[in-house]
């Protein structure tokens, strides 16, 4: 059986005692960066926009069993901020500088369904959270059965940050109360 990939002639054997030629370390090098500077590009049929990976990406998501609040929340954050931003882009054209632009249109409530309209901004949390899902369906795409996308332009993105609210939520005077009840 034959197989499937292309095979790429990356230079000379090296013969036993002589010095022309690549050695097999020297030769699976050159392959590696051969690799790495070919960029891994599908047919054009094969090009999927968001608009025909999110669906798909729900029916997982139902297929996996996950939980009910799950499945609405990305349905949520791809029918009001995912998908009238990207959902004709297919997902190989979507860059990090789009998904940072995306961002900054949820900090200040500028909905891309709602044009001209303001709507209520979005917190860094919901910001994360809705990021997050884009970048689990860009996950999902690169799956090695799908190869959908190669790469995913949530990974180059700096994640909103908070006021740091993180750790004590009780005002400063309340936390010696709470550390006294529990006998500390």
């Amino acid at each position: 059986m034959a197989s499937e990939r292309p095979m790429r002639r990356i230079g000379p054997k090296r013969t036993a005692g002589s010095r022309d030629g690549l050695t097999r370390t020297q030769a699976e090098a050159r392959l590696r960066q051969l690799i790495a500077e070919t960029p891994a590009g599908r047919p054009t049929s094969e090009r999927l926009t968001l608009g025909e990976v999110a669906p798909r990406y729900l029916r997982y998501l139902h297929a996996k069993g996950r939980k009910r609040s799950t499945v609405v929340a990305a349905e949520s954050c791809l029918r009001v901020w995912l998908l009238p931003a990207f959902a004709d882009k297919a997902l190989d054209a979507i860059r990090a500088e789009d998904v940072e632009d995306l961002m900054a249109r949820m900090e200040s409530g500028d909905r891309p369904d709602r044009p001209g309209r303001a709507s209520k901004p979005c917190g860094p949390k919901t910001v994360r959270n809705y990021v997050g899902t884009l970048s689990a369906i860009y996950h999902y795409a690169q799956h090695p059965r799908r190869r959908w996308a190669s790469q995913n332009p949530c990974d180059a993105v700096e994640p909103a940050r908070g006021r740091g609210t993180r750790g004590h939520t009780l005002p400063r005077a309340r936390r010696g109360d709470r550390a006294r009840r529990r006998g500390r």
